[in-house]
């Protein structure tokens, strides 16, 4: 009878020098570049070895590969046979050899394959640099081979009519925003990077028309008002830049700081005009991300946002772009005393609702069922004002019906409905 011991250390040997290299592939593609740069400037060698592989990548991962087959080819055919020939001159039963083949086997597939994987996955920083020696003999042995059979995959590739050298597919938006939802659920991502991660994602398909504050609610400076005028404007609203108009609030002149009309007035200046800016437009179709990389350009922190017309459709600032990333930022000076923001939509009873002046119609009809004019009118402010002869005066409160709703104007400013309680016409209730 054949001693067994041999074809034994043999196979042991082969599994673990094919464990050594799949766990050292994993490592390498799951190594950190930051922390691995960081760690060769303070000298350590052994990341100075890893970052050399790095470099040429995709050909160490080659030899790995290359090495790992051989070894598991190796073990499963020569160790196999051997097994086989010496249970064949003691066991006569097919059935044996055949599941002693597959546990044989799976042996193999378990200890060269799942286990280094996981291990070194776990830790790829420190594992691609313990078998960085090892990588480094594989190296200079597999090369060679490596290179031969790279030009031969090459060749077969071009020859099912591919292009051999094409990139291979790279992570899309999807995958990622598919890891992080996994990662969330598995709770390996907390709620707060699940969203901050959404938001960076989110942020490109933004445009500035939807980001950027309307006109509507900006303080604007007229330059036939008086600097005085402008002064009492500008205490009153707090913010620090303000759009200044010429003959009307769509012929945007420029951009006063409030900081430089302090000092115009403590200097006593002659000309206002002189601390007037040239102001920075851009379209409202502007993607966010390009915006925000553009305005770290021109190091600005305040925009002036155009409509297709050439109009002011309103301004946008460094906060808002910010803001669609990390959330909303407050300003510790300003916001600790605002009143709670209210709901723009918040329901009184069964048919009625007290409702934000500019909520789209589309929104409202959705909600209370009625037959809009989405198509003429954006907002429950502009089908309010259709309906009316003339535009009210600040603080007026009135009553309008129109398509069904019976609406009740309870807050009017700057020619606009701020709030209003819509309700269902008793004809339309029944209907």
């Amino acid at each position: 009878m054949t001693d067994p011991l041999p074809v034994v250390t043999l196979q042991i040997v082969l599994i673990l020098l094919a464990a050594l290299c799949k766990g050292a592939k994993a490592a390498i593609e799951g190594v950190n570049d930051y922390k691995m740069k960081e760690l060769a400037k303070e000298g350590n060698k052994k990341a100075k070895r890893v970052l050399g592989f790095m470099e040429k990548e995709i050909r160490v991962l080659a030899a790995l590969r290359t090495a790992y087959t051989a070894f598991v080819l190796t073990a499963v055919l020569v160790g196999g046979l051997v097994n086989l020939v010496m249970l064949m001159d003691v066991i006569d039963y097919n059935e044996s050899i055949i599941v002693l083949a597959l546990i044989h086997i799976s042996a193999v597939v378990i200890f060269t394959d799942m286990v280094p994987k996981k291990i070194c996955n776990s830790k790829p920083d420190e594992s691609a640099m313990s078998l960085s020696s090892f990588v480094v003999i594989v190296w200079n042995i597999f090369r060679p081979f490596a290179f031969v059979y790279n030009l031969l995959a090459k060749l077969f590739v071009a020859l099912s009519g591919n292009d051999p050298d094409g990139e291979t597919a790279r992570v899309t938006e999807d995958d990622v925003m598919m890891m992080v939802d996994l990662g969330s659920e598995k709770g390996t991502i907390a709620p707060e990077e699940k969203e901050l991660i959404t938001n960076i994602f989110e942020f490109g398909d933004n445009s500035a028309g939807n980001v950027m504050t309307h006109r509507k609610d900006v303080t604007v400076l007229m330059m036939d008002e008086t600097p005085t005028e402008w002064e009492e404007k500008i205490r009153e609203s707090g913010f620090s830049r303000f759009p200044v108009c010429g003959e009307d609030i769509d012929d945007i002149v420029g951009v006063v700081y409030a900081r430089e009309l302090y000092e115009f007035f403590y200097d006593k200046g002659e000309d206002i005009k002189e601390i007037i800016h040239q102001p920075y437009t851009v379209p409202e179709t502007i993607s966010a991300d390009v915006l925000f990389a553009n305005m770290q350009k021109e190091k600005t922190h305040f925009a002036i946002v155009a409509d297709e017309y050439g109009g002011f459709a309103g301004i946008i600032t460094m906060d808002d772009l910010l803001g669609e990333i990390v959330g909303e930022i407050e300003d510790e000076e300003y916001d600790e005393d605002e009143e709670v923001e209210i709901e723009d939509i918040i329901s009184v009873s069964e048919n009625e609702w007290d409702i934000d002046g500019l909520t789209p119609l589309e929104e409202l009809e959705e909600i209370t069922g009625a037959d809009l004019p989405t198509d003429q009118f954006e907002t429950l402010s502009g089908l309010v004002l259709h309906s009316t002869e003339s535009i009210p005066e600040d603080g007026a409160t009135f009553v309008v019906e129109s398509c069904g709703l019976e609406i009740n104007v309870t807050e009017f400013k700057d020619r606009r409905v701020v709030r209003a309680t819509v309700k269902l016409t008793k004809e339309e209730t029944e209907e």
